[in-house]
């Protein structure tokens, strides 16, 4: 790597917004939302996207005056960010407290990550 970075000018940024796994609750290979894209995003030295969805299970859907039935999704949706090739994830979305008691279930375990932080 150290070989790589001395024949380049800078640091290669990927920046991705708003990206919604969900595929698991469609019956879709957790690949697929990245297929066409993660060999481009892996190219960067920092990929980075924002999370429009809470990875749990957990919670009850508090009172909205808009449709949040999907803010949440199976954990398990966290392997297709890991092969888009991510290695910094954000999550501010709006949706974050739309159920009570719930938070994010990210760990080692369920999806390959390295380090997960809040």
């Amino acid at each position: 790597m150290a070989d790589q970075m001395d024949s380049r000018d800078g640091i290669a940024i990927h920046l991705v917004g708003n990206v919604a796994p969900g595929r698991t609750q469609y019956g879709e290979p957790l690949e697929s939302l990245f297929d066409m894209a993660h060999r481009k995003v892996k190219e960067a030295d920092i990929s980075f996207c924002h999370l429009e969805r809470i990875f749990s299970t957990r919670g009850c859907l508090q009172y909205r005056d808009h449709n949040t039935s999907n803010s949440r999704v199976d954990p398990e949706n966290v392997k297709s960010l890991v092969f888009g090739g991510f290695n910094v994830v954000s999550l501010a979305g709006n949706r974050c407290f739309d159920f009570t008691g719930s938070k994010t279930d990210i760990s080692v375990e369920s999806g390959d990550c390295g380090h997960a932080g809040i």
